[in-house]
């Protein structure tokens, strides 16, 4: 592994983006999405990750999912995994209208 230049500590998240709805649905009202697009997300995630690409060896010290952990060891990023066997990991939701 490369020397780490930067560590960065937080929560990590499962960002599941419904994108290019064509409106918002109303509340309870359910509406099909033709774009759904999932990956990981948080301040400490997407900072390493930028910090990799631009080529600094970095370290995220979170709670991740195996899918969220392995896509940062293919962004290049170390990974120290502090979730806990059986819990659940963080998932935020967010619709995009087409406009």
């Amino acid at each position: 592994m490369p020397v780490t230049e930067l560590i960065t500590i937080g929560e990590a998240f499962e960002d599941l983006i419904f994108a290019s709805l064509d409106r918002l649905p109303k509340p309870g009202e359910e509406i099909r999405t033709p774009t759904l697009v999932r990956t990981v997300g948080g301040g400490a995630v997407i900072t390493a990750i930028a910090g990799a690409r631009l080529g600094l060896g970095c370290r995220v010290v979170s709670a991740l999912s195996a899918p969220a952990a392995g896509r940062l060891r293919r962004e290049r990023v170390g990974v120290l995994n502090v979730k806990r066997e059986n819990e659940p990991h963080a998932v935020t939701a967010a619709l995009s209208t087409a406009a």
